[in-house]
């Protein structure tokens, strides 16, 4: 009948779809899958600590306020005397040249120019070295379900470290007074732009090394619970201190 005709269709349906999906579990589960997604994850993790080293050496040679403007794709350092006169002109408009940097020379600029954009192009090799992999690994279905939720997790934060990063710096470029008369940036955006680099950095190690170490079932003792706690205390702290301390720096 035309009615088990359909049954028989649906069934056959269902069944390719079941076969489909347990396919794919069982190609993000194999280990080569787990072995690229895994030293993908913690090389991005790596490129995550350098944009945090760039981003101290921008604070420390007090360059982040030298470019006053931002654009996704658009960002080429000026390729004539002339354009980099105009960039200069652009800075001098802003807090920073008039009240730290009033007596500053163009070859100057140029230096803490570079700086910062040093620090701006390595967090977009930060995202292309996330995008296009994630991209070919899920299309190659080298991403179990729980990992697609991650990744989509850690995209998210990378694209949020991005516009945050401009936040912070835009908080830099308006005249207000400050007690000290030194241009800077929020000190509340700075330390959630750290933050959140630091938690992109330690879900991506964490969901690396599970894959490349798979835990292990081990007998649960007292002392074992003690080093968690040990452990997961000290990283608490560690963050904390890093957290508070750029809640108090000023540039």
């Amino acid at each position: 009948t035309s009615l088990h005709r359909k049954n028989s269709k649906k069934s056959i349906l269902l069944s390719r779809q079941t076969v489909s999906v347990a396919q794919s579990a069982i190609i993000a589960e194999s280990p080569k899958a787990s072995r690229y997604v895994g030293t993908w994850l913690i090389c991005c993790s790596g490129l995550v600590v350098g944009s945090v080293v760039l981003g101290g050496i921008t604070r420390l040679t007090k360059s982040g306020l030298s470019m006053v403007d931002w654009h996704l794709f658009k960002e080429f350092p000026p390729l004539s005397r002339e354009a980099w006169v105009l960039e200069f002109e652009k800075y001098k408009q802003f807090p920073e040249f008039k009240q730290n940097n009033p007596d500053m020379t163009l070859e100057e600029f140029k230096w803490i120019w570079h700086m910062e954009y040093g620090h701006r192009m390595w967090g977009r090799l930060v995202g292309a070295a996330f995008l296009l992999p994630s991209i070919y690994f899920w299309r190659k279905n080298w991403l179990s379900g729980p990992m697609k939720k991650r990744v989509a997790i850690f995209g998210s934060l990378i694209l949020g470290q991005g516009l945050l990063g401009w936040y912070m710096v835009k908080s830099g470029l308006v005249d207000k007074p400050e007690p000290d008369g030194v241009a800077r940036v929020s000190q509340y955006r700075l330390a959630a732009h750290l933050g959140m680099a630091f938690i992109l950095y330690s879900l991506m190690l964490w969901s690396g090394l599970n894959l490349l170490l798979p835990p292990q079932k081990v007998e649960i003792t007292k002392s074992l619970v003690k080093f968690r706690r040990f452990a997961h205390g000290t990283k608490g702290l560690i963050f904390l201190t890093a957290f508070s301390g750029k809640l108090n720096l000023l540039q």
